[in-house]
Formats: C-alpha cells, structure tokens, sequence
C-alpha cells in the first residue's frame, strides 16, 4: 500500500483531484461577479448606460444565485430615482449548463417588485415615467422574423431561460391631477408568471437583454392596467375620467389615432381651464378643442 502512495498513478491522481478543486474554486468565486455583470450589462442594454445596478451576489451552489436588490432608473426627464427595485432574488442553473460550452439553463425568481410611479396630468397631457419606459421597451422588441439573428454582446451572454416569475408586485406613488390634487397610490399587481413555449426543433435562446425586454413589457403593462383600475376611487368627474384613460391608451398596445390624441389635449386643457385662476389661463394657449 505504501508503495502505491508513493507511485507515479497515485500522483497523476493527486494533481487530477487538486486540479478539479482548483477549477470549482475559481467558477465558485467569479460566477457571482458574472452574473452580477450580466445583469448590469442586460439592464443598461434596454434603458441606457448607468441605469441598472445589483446588489450583492451570492453563489449558494452549483443551481443557485442570489442577488439582493435590482434597481433600474427613471427616464432621464424625471427624477434620478428608481422607477423599478426588486428584493432578494433567486437564479437556478442548470448543474450540467454550467461546465458547457453552449447557453446556460436558467430559471429566474423575482422577489418583491415595487414599480415607482411619477406622474402629473398638465395641460400636455398625461406625463408618467412608466410610459415612457414602456415605449421605449416596446420599441426595442425585435419582430419576430429578426430575433433570431439579434445577437449582440452589448446585450448580455445568451440563455436558455425555462420559466420568469414574479410573485409579488406593488404600485406605488403618486399622480398629480388637475387643480393641484394629488392621489396616492398602493396597488397590488398580479403576480407574473412566464414559461416559454418548448420548442421541440431547436433550444431557442435569449440574451439578457432579451429578458428584460420581456420582462418589463410584462410588468409595466400590468402595471399599467393595475393604474387603470385605480383611477375609478380618484374624485374624477366622467369626462376626467375618460380623458386619464384615453392618454393612458394613447401608447399602450390598444394605441389611439393622432385626432384621439388631440381630443384629449382638448379634454384636459377644458378642465384646467374651469380650474385654473383666471389671471393663469393664458399659459393653456393651443386652438380650442373641437370636442363638445
């Protein structure tokens, strides 16, 4: 047996063992800086540079990442603040993705969403920061027949993501209305949840900037709908009402024609004008509205 220690097979063996020690420490120690970069990286893809940040990152095992808190900023027209932070959340990989040569598998778990409203009703409109996120996500979704040759390693690495879920979600802030009131919010979202259609052809990836896109179109159109709902316990008149609703369509999905848009301007700028002082209603300027 001693001879055996001593041998040249039980030394190959010994660098072999130390070798695979040495390799599962250094996947250990920079998957988390990885992940963290990745997301960072996916983030800012979607929003702008200097939008995103993670907090810490933890590697639990050979399946599991944590990360404390993500963060993404207000469009640059509001307030340097968070539109979107996201609690402690979870990242499970696939053991045998992670030591291939091809996209990982990973299933995403959000914690507690709080989505940050900053809105004002004027006599321009309807002006809202999860809006103006919304179009610009929107605008930034491939069509289909072009996902399959987006690549781009500005976006983050590619993924083969298995299910996104977001259990808990709160709206909340504030909207500030005609006549200088001001609503509160705290609304529940729906939880959201997303598993992507197999496809049994082929393993369909997407990088990480791909998955935010999903991901906040999904969020912020609940969101807005969630918005929506809320505006029936606001102190509004029928006519406000309907004026809120139609600019808050006007760059949703449903969408309304420019003459809509223009009939809500009008609608807006009739109720400033019954609200306002008169020595304060020459700034409304603009042609009378031809709505009745």
């Amino acid at each position: 047996m001693g001879d055996w220690f001593t041998s040249r097979s039980f030394k190959i063996l010994l660098v072999l063992l130390l070798s695979v020690v040495v390799l599962l420490g250094v996947i250990v120690t920079s998957l988390p800086a990885a992940v963290e970069k990745a997301l960072v990286l996916g983030g800012d893809y979607v929003l702008g540079e200097g939008t995103t940040s993670v907090g810490r990152v933890e590697f639990r095992d050979f399946e599991k990442v944590r990360f404390e808190k993500l963060a993404l900023k207000n469009p640059p027209s509001f307030q340097d603040d968070p539109f979107l932070e996201i609690g402690p959340s979870m990242l499970f990989l696939s053991g045998d993705s992670i030591f291939s040569s091809g996209p990982a598998h990973v299933e995403v778990a959000l914690g507690s969403a709080e989505v940050l409203v900053d809105a004002s009703v004027g006599a321009e409109g309807l002006k809202l920061n999860l809006l103006d996120v919304y179009r610009k996500v929107r605008e930034q979704i491939p069509a289909k027949e072009q996902e399959e040759s987006a690549q781009s390693s500005e976006s983050g690495p590619r993924v083969l993501l298995s299910r996104f879920s977001i259990q808990e979600s709160r709206l909340t802030g504030q909207i500030r209305l005609p006549g200088g009131r001001v609503e509160s919010l705290s609304v529940k979202i729906p939880a959201i949840e997303y598993v992507p259609e197999p496809d049994p052809s082929s393993e369909r990836t997407s990088s990480v900037g791909e998955i935010y896109r999903q991901a906040l179109d999904m969020l912020i159109g609940t969101a807005l709908r969630s918005l929506e709902s809320a505006s029936e316990k606001w102190k509004l008149s029928k006519s406000e009402r309907d004026a809120f609703l139609l600019m808050l369509r006007s760059w949703s999905d449903e969408g309304v024609s420019e003459l809509v848009k223009d009939r809500v301007q009008g609608q807006v700028k009739k109720v400033l004008e019954k609200r306002l002082p008169s020595g304060l209603k020459g700034i409304l300027g603009g042609d009378d509205s031809s709505e009745d």
